[in-house]
C-alpha cells in the first residue's frame, strides 16, 4: 500500500475541489462526498485522522478522529494552523505562488498541512513504518 505523501498530490487536489464545493454549495451531497475522500485518506497506512479547518478563524469544519484523539487533533490543529501565513509569506518572497504542503515530522509523528483557498487539509499520522 501507497503511503499518505506517495498519493498527496491527487488527495489534495480531491479533497480541495471536493471541499470547496460542498462548503460553498452546503448540499447533503457535497458533504457525503467530502466524508468518503477523508475516509480515504484516513485508511491509509500510518494516518491517525484527519481535520480540515477554516484557515482565517482556526474553526473545524469536520475531522476524522477517534473521540480519545479528537482533543489532541483540535488542539494540534490550532497550533499548526497558523503557521501557514508565514510559511506563505516566505514562499511568496522567493517567488513562488503557491505552497502546496507543509511538513512537520518528528520521529514518531507526522503533520501534513495542505492549505487551499480558504480552508486547510491537516493530515496527522505516524512515521513509523513510512
Amino acid at each position: 500500500m501507497e503511503s499518505l505523501r506517495d498519493i498527496a498530490p491527487e488527495l489534495k487536489k480531491a479533497v480541495a475541489e471536493t471541499l470547496q464545493k460542498a462548503v460553498t454549495e452546503k448540499t447533503a451531497a457535497n458533504w457525503k462526498e467530502i466524508e468518503h475522500v477523508l475516509s480515504n485518506i484516513s485508511t491509509q497506512r500510518g494516518v491517525r485522522g484527519v481535520v480540515v479547518v477554516v484557515a482565517a478563524t482556526g474553526q473545524i469544519v469536520c475531522d476524522t478522529f477517534e473521540a480519545e484523539d479528537r482533543e489532541l487533533a483540535l488542539k494540534t490543529a490550532t497550533m499548526a494552523v497558523p503557521l501557514l501565513k508565514p510559511t506563505i509569506e516566505l514562499a511568496a518572497a522567493c517567488g513562488e505562488t503557491e505552497v502546496e504542503l507543509m511538513r512537520v515530522r518528528s520521529d514518531k509523528a507526522e503533520i501534513l498541512l495542505m492549505p487551499k483557498g480558504e480552508y486547510v487539509l491537516l493530515v496527522m499520522q505516524t512515521t513509523h513504518g513510512l
